[in-house]
């Protein structure tokens, strides 16, 4: 039979201690090393679904950007369930991931069918009449916007049933966070992660009348 020192006995407490700690940590660790490595999960619907990292070079037109809703607007898409809570933006959103469709000195037609961007159209930006639970949306009057210093407009050309600059127009540059570009999305390679066209198999927003994320 063994003989179980106590120091022994006491070691192998330390052990099962630090076993104990150590595991429930080391995930938020590691959740946290991959932050501040600049690694972002998506999950919302107006990009792929993906890992994308975060790129700190200034966002010009095309760029994928990580931005704050500005406080009204914040504030309306809270309420209604459009962004999701528990971020550092305005109205305690997280930031939303959009395309740069257009910056200063662009001029923006908007029209009922979308937008389109010195004179091209820009991809499923047609707006929605009414949201998913059948409440209207905001329409931003139609006509001509040429964008100001300091202004972008934000748009995701990957989903129909995007809340962006279609309904509420330009915003301010400085509530970019970042640029981002993709490391791993889902699904097959799509031309969205590229450039301005969705995905072959992306809703065109013809065929909806209502739906918003």
């Amino acid at each position: 039979m063994a003989i179980i020192s106590a120091a022994q006995r006491r070691s192998g407490r330390r052990q099962r201690f630090r076993a104990v700690v150590v595991w429930p940590v080391s995930p938020l660790v590691l959740v946290g090393a991959c932050w501040l490595a600049g690694l972002r999960l998506n999950l919302t619907g107006s990009l792929p679904v993906g890992l994308y990292l975060v790129s700190w070079s200034a966002p010009v037109r095309g760029a994928l950007v990580l931005a704050c809703l500005p406080g009204r607007v914040a504030e309306f898409a809270k309420a209604r369930g459009y962004v999701p809570q528990g971020g550092a933006c305005p109205g305690g959103v997280v930031p939303v991931g959009k395309r740069v469709v257009a910056v200063a000195g662009d001029t923006i037609t908007a029209t009922s069918s979308g937008l389109l961007v010195n004179g091209a159209p820009v991809a499923n930006s047609q707006p929605l009449v009414l949201d998913r639970a059948g409440r209207p949306l905001p329409q931003l009057a139609r006509g001509r916007y040429v964008v100001g210093a300091g202004d972008a407009w934000l748009v995701s050309s990957y989903s129909c049933s995007s809340f962006d600059s279609r309904y509420f127009g330009a915003v301010e540059m400085v509530r970019v966070r970042s640029a981002v570009r993709r490391l791993w999305t889902a699904g097959p390679d799509d031309e969205y992660t590229r450039g301005p066209s969705p995905p072959s198999d992306a809703p065109h927003c013809s065929t909806l009348r209502s739906a918003v994320n």
